[in-house]
């Protein structure tokens, strides 16, 4: 792994909103092969990043590590919205990790602090998947795909004011 932190100004540009990162989570190491950086952007913007195949584990073991991080910065139980950036993301899902990952959405929104998921760097067939398993679980309102990171910042950004906070 690279030793400049995944979610560092020197790899992505910013929206003059400060970017915190820490190593024990930029990148975090999930077993099998898999890892995930996670930091702030601003004081309501989970950013994320699964980085490799997810694998039969990586699902649960990511959702744990990202409590943890929202936990820590003290968002668990606060409004926030994620902006996930699935461009490292190993090959297509299998079933079980994609059945994960729905049912940890649903949970999520559910819950109610997380309203909304804003994804960016996704391969189109992931997209589809994505997509389409949502759907069929009647879970799409919250969640967008967007082709770049500006874009999805932008709209997260939209998202937080709507709701009468700020970023």
């Amino acid at each position: 792994m690279s030793s400049v932190a995944y979610w560092s100004a020197e790899r992505w540009r910013l929206p003059g909103l400060e970017v915190y990162a820490e190593p024990e989570f930029d990148p975090i190491d999930l077993g099998d092969g898999y890892a995930a950086a996670f930091a702030l952007l601003g004081t309501r913007i989970l950013l994320t990043a699964p980085i490799g195949e997810a694998g039969e584990h990586g699902v649960p073991r990511f959702c744990a590590a990202r409590q943890r991080f929202l936990e820590k910065h003290g968002l668990w139980d606060q409004t926030h919205v994620e902006l996930k950036d699935y461009s490292r993301m190993g090959p297509t899902p299998s079933r079980r990790a994609q059945n994960q990952f729905v049912d940890f959405v649903k949970a999520e929104f559910e819950r109610g602090a997380l309203v909304g998921l804003f994804s960016f760097g996704t391969r189109t067939i992931v997209r589809w998947i994505f997509n389409a398993n949502l759907k069929l679980h009647g879970r799409t309102e919250q969640v967008f795909v967007y082709s770049d990171f500006d874009e999805a910042v932008e709209r997260a950004q939209r998202e937080l004011r709507a709701l009468g906070l700020s970023s």
